[in-house]
């Protein structure tokens, strides 16, 4: 049977009995770290970032101007002034599955992200 892994995770909750607070309070853990990590500067090696050109249009007048960047210059995907209070307000994301119908645990600040990345080697 294929099973998505946000299902899989509610599954796993449930069988281990991992709360929603003890995940809650390990994203806030994990939220921390890297973000104290960025403020040291421990990535700074790791990320190398690309010069890019990125289109901007305006929603008025529907003008589209270009702006010269530095992508992929941080992890988008981290947030710093992530709370406790802040997660345990987000509601369960997962509906409609084989096995657990309506999810009690996994939500947008204790799951992982859904993200691109890209990596370069040179010999």
């Amino acid at each position: 049977m294929y099973m998505a892994m946000i299902e899989t995770a509610e599954v796993v909750a449930r069988r281990y009995g991992i709360s929603r607070e003890a995940q809650d309070r390990y994203a806030l853990q994990s939220q921390q770290r890297v973000a104290a990590a960025y403020a040291a500067g421990r990535f700074e090696a790791e990320i190398a970032p690309l010069p890019s050109r990125k289109a901007v249009t305006d929603k008025a007048t529907g003008e589209t101007t270009f702006q010269e960047i530095a992508a992929a210059d941080s992890d988008e995907g981290y947030r710093a002034d992530t709370t406790l209070a802040g997660l345990a307000k987000l509601e369960p994301v997962w509906s409609g599955g084989k096995v657990v119908e309506k999810g009690d645990f996994i939500t947008a600040g204790n799951a992982s992200q859904l993200s691109d990345g890209a990596s370069a080697a040179s010999w």
